[in-house]
């Protein structure tokens, strides 16, 4: 009956809480399958962009309805482009992943979720500046749920931008495709503009596959 119901959703609420406790390692990034405990409730991060699509305004009113029912209504935006919202409830955790997830706005899984590093330049297709990324954001996100990533750490990124804009953001691979030449794409390993290492270039139409390989080679090598 309804008791019974209640008791099964506590006892989820209640495993969900102590893996995400259990993940609280050293570079530990919370997300909204894993929430980090902190002063005020659960931090919960979400990303902020599917790929090269950005939030229009219904679902902005959404993440601002879901922020100000399941927690204190704060809601932060992170160096790696993600969504922090605070104060989130343990008894209300389950309802908040489940509504992300409908809204498109997270993946059905923590394995999943963890795999979309992807960190896209916002300025794709408003700026003629900027290179249009759309294409090459989405091929990349559905790469990214590749095997080959599963071991990946926590905190591996990946940055896919146009004339360098994003060059201080430090990613273990760096994509970048100017607005002069589209088709191309020059690719840098780990860190950022003063340390990463220049690997070459390919046709934009290679790159999820050569990220796949690079991310398959670091796995590989632990």
């Amino acid at each position: 009956g309804n008791g019974a119901r209640m008791n099964r959703r506590t006892e989820s609420i209640a495993v969900r809480r102590d893996a995400a406790t259990a993940s609280q390692r050293r570079g530990f990034c919370p997300s909204l399958w894993t929430p980090m405990e902190s002063g005020d409730g659960l931090l919960v991060r979400v990303q902020a962009r599917r790929g090269a699509r950005g939030l229009d305004a219904t679902q902005l009113r959404e993440v601002a309805r879901l922020a100000g029912n399941s927690g204190n209504g704060l809601i932060e935006l992170t160096r790696r482009a993600r969504l922090q919202l605070r104060g989130v409830r343990a008894e209300v955790l389950f309802a908040l992943q489940s509504e992300f997830v409908r809204l498109g706005l997270a993946k059905s899984s923590a394995a999943r979720e963890r795999n979309s590093a992807l960190i896209v330049n916002p300025l794709s297709g408003l700026s003629e500046g900027c290179a249009t990324l759309d294409e090459t954001a989405e091929a990349l996100d559905r790469a990214l749920q590749s095997p080959a990533c599963d071991a990946l750490s926590d905190k591996f990124g990946i940055v896919l931008d146009s004339g360098y804009a994003l060059r201080d953001i430090a990613a273990d691979i760096h994509v970048d495709l100017s607005a002069e030449q589209p088709e191309l794409a020059s690719i840098h390993v780990a860190g950022d503009s003063g340390r990463w290492t220049w690997r070459g270039r390919c046709r934009a139409v290679d790159v999820p596959a050569l990220v796949i390989a690079l991310c398959r080679s670091v796995s590989e090598s632990g």
